[in-house]
């Protein structure tokens, strides 16, 4: 039961790291919102497609005695998990353009004479 808990936690400390990036790098809130969503989303996506290579890795590929992945049970779980990390990469590459449409951060004024 702990180890969900550990995961739980770490997932919400990527989620609000990735919250305050993307509050500091645009100006929009909803934009920094959607990313952050298309964010965790991703994170979601590929925790589940690497899984799902280590379950046809362990389940299909090694020989051993036990459940076994073969066929198109196998096929199937290759292509759930490729189709899974595609998405999770399609959807980084997606949130960091809805970060750059909500426009870029106000630049600090700058230091001038040590003061």
């Amino acid at each position: 039961m702990w180890v969900w808990v550990v995961i739980a936690v770490v997932f919400l400390f990527l989620i609000t790291r990735t919250m305050q990036e993307n509050a500091s790098s645009t100006r929009s809130g909803a934009a920094a919102l959607i990313g952050t969503v298309a964010d965790g989303a991703a994170l979601v996506a590929l925790t589940l497609g690497v899984f799902g290579l280590l379950l046809a890795l362990v389940f299909g590929v090694i020989p051993g005695t036990g459940p076994r992945l073969a066929g198109s049970a196998l096929y199937a779980t290759l292509l759930w998990s490729a189709g899974l990390l595609v998405a999770g990469v399609l959807l980084i590459l997606l949130s960091g353009g809805i970060r750059r449409l909500g426009g870029s951060p106000a630049s600090a004024p700058a230091l001038r004479g040590g003061h």
